[in-house]
């Protein structure tokens, strides 16, 4: 169907997008960590310790990618 192949070429754009960036496992993982540690997830009680835990994550990306 059409959609399927609207996603799929978005999906192979963005993976391109995202290889072409070159990180590392470590990277690459600090880097998932932060999309997955968002303050904004339906039923989480505690927001501010949670996205206080992204900041600290994305200051050690920051520096992974600086060096």
């Amino acid at each position: 169907s059409l959609w399927q192949t609207e996603f799929t070429s978005a999906l192979f754009t963005f993976a391109a997008s995202f290889c072409s960036l070159g990180l590392n496992d470590t990277e690459i993982g600090l880097f998932s960590a932060i999309l997955l540690f968002t303050g904004d997830r339906p039923g989480l009680t505690d927001h501010k310790t949670i996205e206080s835990f992204q900041g600290i994550l994305l200051e050690a990306f920051k520096q992974m990618v600086s060096s």
